[in-house]
């Protein structure tokens, strides 16, 4: 390739990055705020997620009709998601078909900041009876306390990224500054 044409290449290249920098960048600030993520811990999980996900080209879900039934495929990311009487930080599930059974892989993600939870007794048993009730109807739980979070937002995502998709998390690409 001529060396003009490599310019104008390495040029082309970083408009197209900075358009999707920006993009990117506007799409999920907004999106931490009609969803309703107003927790910084909260929010920098949604972010190192999405990021994750992109890079990783996994898809959002998105109804697909077969065989005249709809069904979703994709990764769904819910943040302040009701399961009976109970929110939880973030329900994700990874849609899939596997020999003609829909299913979805579904992890319940809390983000523990130690001004939030497990202050007093009352509040540790009311998190572990919620816990258990979690489990009891077939949902898989990760915590991840604040200070995990903001050391290492990347490493809790590539977490339940690599469970929800069953992949080794090695599989997933790596972020700058992940140990």
């Amino acid at each position: 390739m001529e060396q003009n044409v490599k310019l104008f290449l390495e040029k082309s290249a970083y408009t197209v990055g900075k358009a999707g920098e920006e993009t990117f960048y506007e799409n999920t600030k907004c999106e931490c705020g009609d969803l309703g993520i107003e927790s910084p811990i909260e929010q920098l999980f949604y972010c190192a997620i999405k990021t994750l996900q992109r890079l990783n080209f996994i898809a959002d879900s998105d109804p697909i009709e077969f065989d005249g039934k709809y069904y979703l495929f994709g990764l769904d990311v819910n943040p302040q998601t009701e399961i009976n009487k109970y929110r939880v930080d973030f329900l994700i599930t990874n849609w899939r078909t596997h020999h003609g059974q829909h299913s979805g892989k579904q992890i319940v993600v809390e983000c523990d900041s130690q001004g939030w939870h497990e202050r007093t007794e009352d509040e540790r048993r009311r998190e572990k009876t919620r816990d258990r009730f979690l489990i009891k109807q077939g949902y898989k739980v990760f915590h991840f306390t604040g200070k995990e979070i903001i050391e290492g937002p990347y490493v809790a995502a590539r977490e339940v990224l690599a469970y929800v998709m069953g992949w080794d998390d090695l599989g997933l690409v790596d972020m700058p500054g992940d140990p």
